[in-house]
């Protein structure tokens, strides 16, 4: 009672004494009766559903209490002021919203002072936040004459023999492009630290960084595959397409956008509007569309609420028909199908979930809450997990008759299966347990192994297939390191 505040930042401690002094005497008062964690959760009011429980067998607690425990089955917060869930959903909300820049004082959507927030962690740094025409991925130059750092790729200045400037002598003609990733909580890279659910692993530093987290609404854009820039994480290494396409050409840094949102479908059109692209003044972008799972997930016991091939068509042509409008001549449009999300149950059925129940337990658990983050896939039905994939299958093709007949003025537009199957494969053909490629918290969204090897996987597909777009690997990256450095850095 006295030392669990000590575990969270100094700024969220008053939140959490109030949530001790709530709750608190009536866990002890729980514990002394040997109730087990889902009671306890229903004496408190957290929990209503008596028969959805997570701890089917759970053993009477052995618990020491210290002499003055009297004192503590007191609430010291009568007249308490804040729900605890509720202003952790609130936060969240305010964040994200708006899913822009919470800091941008020139309004270009593009951030200097945060990476969380939708600042510098989701789109490259603003190099200069006082000026709206200076930004990442501008094309044309704002101010001629200047040689000033107009597109924040660091470079900048005259090259003394030649007087001519170090952008057009050191990036022109060598086909500079963005990365954008649109979609949802899987090219977002959600990530709900799995020592967060197992008491066993805290410790003073566990959650030193959980305000961070909720700023960047549990996401971990820059470790992702598609935008990842970061030189490693703590939890494995990063690769991505923004960083193969930034070593094939160092006149690319900075310019990537990750505007995927957790929960996004093929009907959240507004999210893709984040987009912060200029037809005439910028550069051409490779955008992936990634939907990978929503359109058929959700959290109800029923198939009703999965698009249906029909819906989806007309939600995708009407993305396609947006994009057009908005991105710059010259771009490319790659859209990424559907997983298939029954692997899912085979990677983790033979492990134990972080909080000591099996993977079965804990799905069943949030289907009986109506809060899983899949009914269909999270489920130890085999029957509901294949109908589930079908579906997924059947928008895939859609996909895929899309591409081979749509035409846009502005871009092309190719279709690739998300690579779950080959990756999963190569990483068990190595040895490795694809339980690991899965965030344990959750069983469902993919880990940091799994981001670095979808970054080499997707890079090296394109650059096979597509090798017009990119060109030639730019012949002055090594002369722009040993003339900018690092650039500025991230």
């Amino acid at each position: 009672m006295n030392d669990f505040c000590k575990l969270f930042p100094s700024k969220i401690k008053t939140t959490c004494k109030e949530v001790i002094g709530k709750y608190g005497p009536e866990i002890l008062e729980a514990l002394l009766k040997s109730t087990s964690p889902d009671q306890i959760c229903r004496d408190i009011k957290s929990c209503s559903n008596p028969q959805c429980n997570l701890f089917k067998n759970t053993k009477p607690s052995k618990v020491t209490f210290s002499e003055d425990l009297p004192k503590y089955l007191e609430s010291t917060w009568p007249e308490i002021t804040i729900n605890p869930w509720k202003w952790l959903e609130d936060m969240l909300k305010k964040v994200g919203d708006k899913h822009l820049p919470l800091v941008d004082f020139d309004g270009d959507n593009f951030s200097a002072l945060d990476g969380e927030l939708r600042g510098f962690n989701w789109r490259g740094k603003d190099c200069d936040d006082l000026n709206a025409n200076i930004y990442p991925g501008r094309k044309t130059d704002p101010l001629p004459g200047l040689s000033v750092d107009y597109n924040c790729n660091g470079i900048k200045g005259v090259d003394p023999k030649t007087r001519k400037a170090y952008k057009d002598l050191l990036c022109e003609n060598s086909k500079q492009l963005g990365v954008v990733v649109m979609g949802d909580s899987v090219g977002a890279h959600a990530v709900i630290p799995p020592e967060w659910a197992n008491a066993t692993e805290w410790s003073k530093s566990t959650f030193d960084h959980i305000l961070n987290v909720a700023m960047d609404e549990v996401d971990l854009p820059h470790y992702s595959g598609w935008t990842g820039y970061a030189e490693t994480s703590p939890r494995g290494p990063v690769s991505s397409v923004y960083k193969h396409l930034y070593e094939w050409n160092k006149c690319n840094f900075r310019d990537y956008q990750n505007i995927a949102v957790n929960g996004a479908r093929s009907s959240d059109i507004k999210n893709i509007e984040r987009l912060a692209r200029n037809q005439t003044t910028d550069h051409p972008l490779l955008v992936f569309l990634e939907l990978v799972g929503n359109d058929v997930c959700d959290h109800r016991h029923s198939f009703d609420s999965m698009t249906t091939p029909e819906k989806f068509k007309k939600n995708i042509l009407k993305i396609l028909d947006y994009l057009d409008t908005r991105l710059p001549f010259g771009s490319h449009v790659v859209s990424i199908g559907l997983a298939n999300g029954s692997m899912l149950w085979e990677g983790t059925k033979n492990h134990t979930h972080p909080l000591g129940v099996s993977y079965a337990d804990f799905y069943e658990f949030l289907n009986c809450l109506d809060a899983s983050f899949c009914w269909g896939w999270l489920n130890s039905n085999d029957t509901v997990r294949n109908l589930t994939t079908e579906r997924a299958f059947q928008l895939n093709q859609v996909y895929q008759e899309i591409a081979a007949t749509y035409k846009a003025k502005n871009f092309d537009f190719v279709y690739y299966d998300f690579p779950m199957v080959e990756i999963w494969a190569e990483y068990t053909l190595k040895g490795g347990d694809p339980y690991n490629l899965l965030v344990p918290t959750d069983g469902f969204h993919p880990s940091q192994m799994f981001n670095s090897m979808l970054g080499d996987h997707i890079w090296n597909h394109l650059i096979n297939d597509h090798p017009d777009w990119f060109g030639e690997a730019n012949p002055y990256n090594d002369l722009i390191t040993q003339l900018f450095g690092d650039q500025g850095g991230y």
